[in-house]
């Protein structure tokens, strides 16, 4: 494992290091973007370990719903011209597929999201509470990453030793 300067700092991380464990900037924020975060809900829709740092995961969640939003105006325009719900079946069946998966995928981001921000992953189940659990689930994906700063957590997750 190679060792490589910060870009913020200088000091010497491991090239497979998210944070510089001196400074905490993130080492991959500049490669993340919204194909990238999106493509990464999907591959790790399961994966409940881990983390998901702040910038990947709002990509994700605003890349699924632009293609829920997309497939949802399509579907509204196709039977505003007068289209029936049955000629247009394989257009809503995949929405639907769309909206399942990516509710699944986001609980999976949720409960990485909370590890990042070193909040308990099940606090994720509030998000199943209208409105007020909503807001405390997002408010804590808009935390900063709590966790760059202990080592035993470097070594863990960051530095894999």
């Amino acid at each position: 494992m190679a060792l490589v300067p910060c870009k913020y700092c200088g000091a010497k991380i491991s090239e497979k290091a998210i944070y510089c464990p001196k400074c905490g900037k993130s080492t991959i924020a500049g490669s993340i973007n919204i194909f990238n975060a999106y493509l990464k809900l999907w591959t790790k829709a399961f994966k409940y370990d881990g983390l998901t740092i702040r910038k990947e995961f709002w990509f994700g969640q605003l890349a699924a719903q632009i293609i829920n939003s997309l497939f949802l105006i399509l579907i509204v325009q196709l039977e505003y011209q007068g289209y029936r719900i049955e000629e247009i079946m394989g257009i809503v069946i995949p929405f639907f597929i769309h909206i399942i998966g990516s509710s699944i995928a986001s609980i999976s981001s949720v409960v990485r999201r909370f590890r990042d921000t070193s909040t308990k992953p099940i606090g994720a189940i509030l998000f199943f509470i209208p409105i007020f659990g909503q807001i405390y689930v997002y408010a804590v994906c808009c935390q900063r990453s709590k966790r760059w700063g202990d080592i035993n957590f470097i070594r863990y997750y960051l530095l894999k030793i």
